[in-house]
């Protein structure tokens, strides 16, 4: 005898579904899936679910709740231990490094590649070639935030020293030229 409890629900699958919040017909793929539903789906649309999700976030009770919820998710020891070895496998690292270009710089890995692949793989200042896409430091203007291009360890840290400033810069110029020095 089965135990009606423990029965699993038939999955009806469609290829289109009335989203519940805004009455639009959809494909099937416009929902996210949710074994628990008769249909396999869930009743919102994406774009309807997101709003909601969006609009309770808004909320500062509930985002302050989710927020608690993270920390105390994160200071657990099993899942603080299931994060950090996979920081250390190729795929947390690719990870770690998609999500630096986009909170840092707004840029995603398809636009890093192209302006990679724009300068040819070698630094936009001196022009020397990179070992690899990894040996890389973004340059961009700190007042605006916007990308300028890709340079090489020594150039980023020299425009670093010199603050971004091109008076500097025209001042050490005019320095070297005055102050050849002759072996």
């Amino acid at each position: 005898m089965t135990n009606p409890v423990r029965m699993r629900l038939v999955i009806i699958e469609s290829p289109t579904k009335r989203c519940s919040r805004c009455a639009q017909i959809h494909p099937a793929e416009f929902f996210c899936k949710d074994k628990n539903r008769r249909d396999g789906r869930h009743p919102w649309c994406r774009s309807c679910a997101k709003e909601g999700q969006r609009r309770s976030l808004a909320k500062p009770a509930v985002r302050e709740r989710q927020r608690e919820y993270q920390r105390l998710w994160a200071q657990r020891p099993d899942n603080r231990t299931r994060r950090l070895a996979h920081q250390k496998t190729d795929a947390g690292k690719a990870a770690k490094r998609r999500a630096k270009l986009k909170a840092k710089y707004g840029l995603t890995e398809t636009k890093y590649n192209k302006i990679f692949t724009d300068q040819s793989g070698i630094c936009a200042v001196c022009k020397s070639t990179f070992k690899s896409s990894k040996h890389t430091h973004i340059d961009h203007c700190h007042k605006t935030g916007k990308v300028r291009g890709i340079l090489c360890h020594n150039c980023n840290r020299a425009l670093g020293a010199v603050g971004d400033s091109s008076d500097i810069l025209l001042a050490l110029i005019s320095y070297l030229g005055r102050a050849q020095c002759s072996l």
